[in-house]
């Protein structure tokens, strides 16, 4: 099932997005937290 699956062991296994070595998921955790942190 889908929603047992942990969000890091998800995250790790998605392909990574074109130009980058991380998935979509830790993008947008990463994008979120930058700009959290910037405000």
């Amino acid at each position: 099932n889908v929603e047992d699956v942990d969000l890091v062991t998800g995250a790790l296994s998605e392909l990574a997005v074109e130009e980058s070595v991380m998935g979509a998921t830790f993008l947008c955790l990463l994008g979120r937290t930058f700009r959290s942190t910037r405000l």
